[in-house]
């Protein structure tokens, strides 16, 4: 699994590569650290099956439209561009706030912006603008999970998030699973 968080973004293929490669051990041995640092991702389960019902979007078994799942892929891919270029804020704004159905705003938008830095910081991530210029929108997809919820691929790897309909008819970050 490739992570796709605001610190493990991988570099666009060819990116930083002289001779061309576009997959190395790097990305592979990152997304093991960080999975290892998050316990499997135990507490992001828990709390997505906390929250399940609450959560706006396609009713489970009702499958996706093509028109939500390409709604639901343009916000993961503003998603994957704000976080590459290191802005919290842009990244924070695509995630669904489950207590009010729609984007993070005021405190829990705030909280968002300080734990992406936080994160950040102590990656030791130094973000490089370029590496977000050299995105692409045909490198996220984003294909229906069955339950409501449209699963983000990136670059061909899931992304580990997954995207939600808010009760304003918006395709947001589920935020569960930023945690």
């Amino acid at each position: 699994m490739v992570p796709l968080d605001p610190v493990l973004i991988p570099a666009p293929p060819g990116y930083g590569h002289d001779d061309g490669e576009s997959e190395g051990s790097d990305a592979e041995s990152e997304g093991s650290e960080r999975e290892d640092a998050e316990g499997g991702g135990t507490e992001g389960d828990a709390a997505e099956g906390a929250q399940g019902d609450d959560v706006a979007g396609g009713a489970e078994g009702e499958p996706i439209s093509e028109e939500d799942l390409t709604a639901a892929g343009d916000q993961a891919f503003e998603f994957v561009k704000a976080a590459a270029s290191g802005d919290a804020q842009g990244a924070c704004a695509v995630a669904l706030d489950p207590t009010t159905g729609s984007g993070l705003t005021g405190s829990r938008a705030k909280s968002c912006v300080a734990g992406f830095e936080e994160s950040a910081e102590e990656e030791g991530t130094e973000f490089d603008p370029s590496v977000a210029d050299a995105l692409d929108r045909s490198m996220v997809k984003t294909s229906d999970n069955g339950d409501g919820t449209a699963a983000v691929s990136f670059m061909g790897e899931d992304a580990g998030i997954s995207m939600v309909q808010g009760d304003d008819g918006e395709w947001y970050v589920n935020s569960a699973e930023l945690i």
